[in-house]
């Protein structure tokens, strides 16, 4: 920007003074090139003030401001003239860097659009699989409910899974009984730090409480972050005490 408005022709004293801002040097330049415009506006400005009215059936002043306008008219183009020799500059500069900027932010904008769309992804999953989770479970317990009611009313005594492998009594299958048994895997989770993450899901209550406890602290909601978790404000209906 600066090697551009040096092309024009100046003064020494501003061609040589480094210490300009670019602006500054702009403006100076732009003030030594109108300078004899702007001599030229002050006495028209002075004539423009002696105007009041035109006397009625004055043609000759009618003529004059006429020309007066002619020449306002004139001047304020030569000063546009003069700003465009300079700013003609400036605008190739701006178009030049902002086509540069454009250039370089286009793959970044790409791959965060991608990348967006993978997290989107994987999140719809997570849920899918953890409704699906959910779905199984339920079926698991009614299934077991009344696998239970069924020996419960056939009087074969009620087994509930094992807590720990340590205190299982062992367990005779029945002899005689009105239903069957059927086999089935269970578990017990011994150390939840090393079940996979594929067998976890997100447990939306802690999350509530850790942002109602951030909130009481203070915390403005921008400030808190959570991994993988967009935080948001929300209102609800509360009744008046």
């Amino acid at each position: 920007m600066n090697e551009g408005i040096t092309r024009i022709e100046m003064p020494e004293s501003i061609a040589t003074n480094v210490g300009l801002l670019p602006s500054e040097r702009a403006v100076q330049i732009y003030e030594h090139r109108t300078k004899g415009i702007a001599e030229g506006i002050h006495e028209m400005l002075t004539l423009c003030a002696k105007v009041q009215r035109i006397p009625d059936d004055d043609n000759i002043c009618y003529s004059g401001v006429t020309a007066l306008c002619v020449q306002l008219k004139e001047a304020t183009k030569a000063l546009e003239q003069e700003r465009k020799a300079i700013t003609v500059q400036l605008d190739e500069v701006k178009k030049a860097v902002m086509a540069k900027e454009k250039l370089m932010a286009s793959p970044l904008l790409d791959e965060h659009a991608r990348l967006t769309k993978l997290a989107t992804d994987y999140i719809r999953l997570q849920q899918e699989k953890a409704e699906a989770a959910r779905r199984a479970r339920e079926e698991e317990e009614a299934q077991i409910a009344s696998m239970m009611e069924d020996a419960e009313a056939a009087g074969i005594p009620l087994v509930m899974p094992p807590v720990s492998a340590s205190n299982v009594p062992p367990v005779s299958e029945p002899k005689s009984t009105a239903t069957n048994t059927q086999e089935y895997y269970d578990f017990e989770i011994v150390d939840p730090v090393q079940v996979p993450r594929d067998f976890c899901i997100p447990e939306n209550m802690l999350i509530r409480n850790y942002l109602n406890s951030q909130k009481k602290l203070g915390m403005k909601v921008e400030q808190i972050t959570i991994p993988g978790v967009r935080v948001f404000k929300a209102y609800r209906l509360v009744k008046r005490r």
